[in-house]
């Protein structure tokens, strides 16, 4: 599994306390997120599918729009999770990487434009002015690996930066996988969803010591159930975006560019038959065309076939959030009865150390004087 891989091989963690803490850390910035998340996850199962007439309305939620709402609070903990500057700092990779990419484009132009170009020494002055030279294309080709060199520079320096920003969110990883972070094909969404899980793993991993040497205290194991389910949530998540791109974005590019290249390469055997002074030139083209269509069929079939294996994997993955799901409502419903266990009783031993005051007896005091003063009125003679 790509996910599988750079989270196992990318991290190392920091000394326990430290670790700890930062765990801690960042299990206290994303909570609110995550809680929300969780919340909609444990509903999920009884929206109704999607609706086009309630959708429209925005009256009632559905399974769809369910995990729309979910996607927006992971994306939110993402920002958090990647790391402070680390979203600048890829979108700066990426303009690097681009113009690296550009630069090589420029070179091969110009090495097809040398390849017909006349020799300086050949060139009348008339010429030099407005015709380039083989000599002139030399020089400039040379420029551009010279600029190339320094935008790699450039790039080393934004994966150092990185490293660090990753860092201080209290993960480690490595330059071969910041690299692959920052360069990967499938586009900034899997580079988020990556270093998500790898750190969802790290605090996921401290929660579980926590919860160990707390003695399974209740918030801190909720805690730990709960962030394991969006940890095999996301990994879900970025399994299903991975074979996605594959299939939607990168094989249909790849078919294009096979076919862009057919065209192309019957277009330089046309030319090699129509202009033998360049036959050479478009022999060279019709040789580096073969070679692309030949690297693209080959990377088609191993797309598929790594599709296909994350695809087969992520039945497993899907079982395992059904088994984390059902193990987390497990633990809130055994905490919930315990914790109405514990209040029941405190509530009864409560009631059973109440002690009444002893009743005082009425003894009718006052009554009893008017009535024998009464009595000894009726009993004296009438004046």
């Amino acid at each position: 599994m790509i996910t599988s891989f750079l989270v196992s091989s990318c991290i190392a963690f920091l000394p326990a306390d430290d670790a700890s803490a930062a765990a801690q850390d960042l299990f206290n910035r994303i909570e609110r997120d995550l809680g929300k998340a969780l919340g909609k996850f444990e509903s999920h199962d009884v929206l109704p599918q999607k609706s086009p007439w309630w959708d429209v309305l925005g009256v009632k939620e559905t399974k769809i729009s369910n995990d729309e709402a979910i996607e927006d609070l992971l994306r939110a903990a993402t920002m958090i999770l990647a790391g402070e500057g680390a979203g600048d700092l890829r979108a700066e990779a990426k303009a690097v990487q681009k113009a690296i990419r550009d630069e090589s484009f420029e070179q091969d132009e110009m090495r097809r434009k040398r390849d017909t170009a006349p020799a300086r020494e050949s060139m009348s002055k008339a010429e030099d002015l407005i015709i380039t030279s083989r000599e002139e294309y030399d020089a400039m080709i040379l420029e551009s690996q010279t600029k190339q060199a320094d935008l790699r520079a450039a790039l080393i320096g934004i994966e150092e930066q990185f490293v660090e920003a990753l860092a201080r969110t209290g993960l480690k990883i490595e330059d071969r996988a910041a690299r692959s972070l920052l360069g990967t094909l499938a586009g900034e969404r899997f580079s988020d969803l990556a270093i998500t899980i790898a750190n969802v793993r790290l605090v996921t991993e401290q929660l579980h010591r926590l919860a160990d040497e707390s003695g399974e205290s209740p918030e801190l194991t909720r805690k730990y159930y709960g962030l394991y389910v969006l940890l095999v949530r996301l990994v879900d998540v970025a399994q299903d975006d991975y074979v996605k791109w594959v299939r939607e974005v990168a094989i249909p590019k790849l078919d294009i560019i096979l076919s862009d290249a057919e065209m192309q390469r019957d277009e330089a055997l046309a030319g090699k038959s129509s202009d033998p002074d360049r036959a050479e030139a478009f022999q060279r083209n019709v040789d580096q065309l073969e070679l692309t269509q030949t690297a693209a069929v080959r990377y088609i079939d191993y797309l598929k076939v790594q599709a296909d294996g994350v695809e087969r994997g992520n039945i497993e993955v899907e079982k395992d959030l059904r088994l984390a799901a059902n193990t987390w409502r497990t633990v809130d419903l055994s905490f919930e009865t315990a914790d109405l266990i514990r209040r029941g009783s405190e509530a009864f031993g409560a009631l059973m150390t109440l002690e009444l005051p002893p009743l005082r007896g009425f003894e009718g005091a006052e009554l009893r004087e008017r009535f024998q003063s009464l009595e000894r009125r009726m009993a004296s003679p009438a004046q």
